[in-house]
């Protein structure tokens, strides 16, 4: 029988450790565990051919919350938040909060200019600074920093921050109309109305957070149904004929007479994780409606918050 000796073994368990270990090479420095103060890198190119390379900065983020960019020196290109969670085969864009004066600014998807970011990463396995135009590089430096969490034992979250403000869409004795009909509503944003209105367009660098959509239909003397609509134009002011993100609910109460209008139905849709939509400046959504008479008041309202 052929004895390994202690000796061998050790180099066979330390060859097989330096085997299965990734190579971090092309990863940027991590302050902690690290050292604090390792310089950061430069980005020298532009283009997804020279990343990884000189056109990127990349950082492992595996078991990572949340990765903090701090970007300095003399330079010109437009550089952008990156991650992926396949090796890059497919990706993603990420929202960097720009740190400012202990707050977090509007988040942002890339930058032509030096300053601090905190960028949240869950699900990502890496994260990347990558130049999308390039022009020069004086003295740029590039750091992304980011520890591993044990559990999430947040006090508050990203969209919780001082960037929210809440929106409030709401229309009040309505009409219905037979053929599919935005409805004209009143906004409320962070206590600003505005009425008049048929069409909300996002906020651009922005996220709505739609909470709960609200309805409620008196009927008139004649039987009707009603159907409410929540709609959704990725290019432009929401219409009629933009694509269906909702279909709400089917109000069909009974009827009173020509002098008591008695019927009533009502629905609530409530979204606990809430349905999220990102802002480009272009995006928009509205209510609208259609009905089987032009009869009855209709009342709905949408309650969610951009951040």
């Amino acid at each position: 029988m052929k004895v390994i000796s202690v000796i061998s073994m050790k180099r066979i368990l330390l060859v097989i450790f330096f085997l299965s270990t990734p190579t971090w090479a092309q990863y940027v420095h991590r302050s902690n565990p690290g050292d604090p103060a390792k310089a950061g890198q430069a980005i020298t190119s532009a283009g997804a051919a020279n990343c990884p390379g000189a056109g990127c900065i990349v950082v492992n983020a595996q078991s990572v919350e949340s990765v903090q960019v701090a970007i300095a020196g003399t330079w010109s290109a437009t550089l952008a938040f990156l991650g992926s969670n396949d090796g890059w085969l497919t990706t993603i864009q990420l929202l960097a909060y720009p740190i400012a004066g202990g707050a977090l600014g509007s988040p942002v998807t890339t930058t032509t200019a030096n300053g601090v970011w905190l960028v949240p990463v869950l699900a990502m396995r890496e994260v990347r600074v990558f130049a999308s135009a390039f022009t020069s590089n004086t003295s740029m430096t590039v750091r992304l920093d980011g520890d591993p969490v044990t559990n999430f034992t947040h006090n508050r979250d990203i969209k919780d921050g001082a960037g929210r403000s809440f929106v409030v869409i709401g229309a009040d004795g309505v009409t219905p109309a037979i053929a599919e009909t935005v409805i004209t509503f009143s906004q409320n944003k962070a206590g600003t109305v505005t009425a008049g209105l048929t069409s909300y367009t996002i906020t651009a660098n922005k996220i709505l957070r739609i909470q709960s959509i609200n309805c409620a239909f008196t009927a008139g003397a004649t039987a009707n149904i009603v159907r409410p609509h929540l709609r959704y134009n990725t290019g432009g002011a929401c219409v009629a004929g933009s694509n269906l993100l909702l279909p709400i609910c089917e109000l069909a109460p009974g009827f009173g007479t020509a002098t008591a209008t008695e019927g009533e139905s009502s629905c609530s849709v409530t979204v606990p994780d809430g349905l999220e939509i990102s802002g480009d400046g272009t995006k928009a959504i509205c209510l609208a409606e259609s009905a089987i008479a032009a009869t009855g008041t209709l009342t709905c309202n949408l309650v969610a918050y951009e951040y």
